[in-house]
């Protein structure tokens, strides 16, 4: 809960809005700027203009989406292949990470402060945003050539 408590209390210092998901309840002092779901349609919340931050554990599915949105990243690692998501985002320049064993409030206010605040943070991911949208056909496009491969190629063993 300490940890909780430091995101908390650093949400209380930002002039931002805070959109969490999160299934924890009876959270202490929360600010009016922070607005708690349960659900949230992640890739609709990171495409919007105003969203000027992420904050995840750094999982595939989210680096997917937030190279595809190109917004910048905070994250908070805890196993796998996390780890590894994190430090590449630090690399490319579109992140910072938290580590969970010696988080503290004032570590939180320094990652998230620098990443809004150095614009370097956000041009980054905008880069990556374009190169990863730069494909040669759509993703439509893209599964129907495939199935359509199979199809054409029934015995299709290189595949596997």
């Amino acid at each position: 809960r300490e940890y909780i408590a430091a995101f908390v209390n650093t949400f209380k210092k930002l002039p931002v809005k805070v959109l969490w998901k999160t299934d924890l309840k009876d959270l202490p002092d929360l600010p009016e700027s922070v607005k708690i779901v349960k659900w949230i349609p992640q890739p609709s919340v990171l495409a919007h203009p105003n969203c000027r931050l992420f904050v995840t554990h750094g999982g595939l599915m989210s680096q997917h989406e937030v190279f595809h949105a190109g917004v910048p990243v905070v994250a908070l690692p805890f196993f796998a292949d996390q780890m590894y998501n994190v430090g590449f985002y630090e690399h490319l320049g579109v992140g910072v990470k938290l580590d969970f064993w010696t988080i503290t409030e004032d570590s939180v206010y320094k990652a998230i402060s620098t990443v809004l605040n150095d614009k370097r943070y956000k041009e980054n991911a905008e880069k990556i945003s374009r190169l990863v949208r730069d494909q040669p056909m759509s993703p439509m496009d893209s599964a129907v050539f495939w199935v359509e491969y199979v199809l054409r190629h029934r015995d299709s063993q290189h595949l596997r």
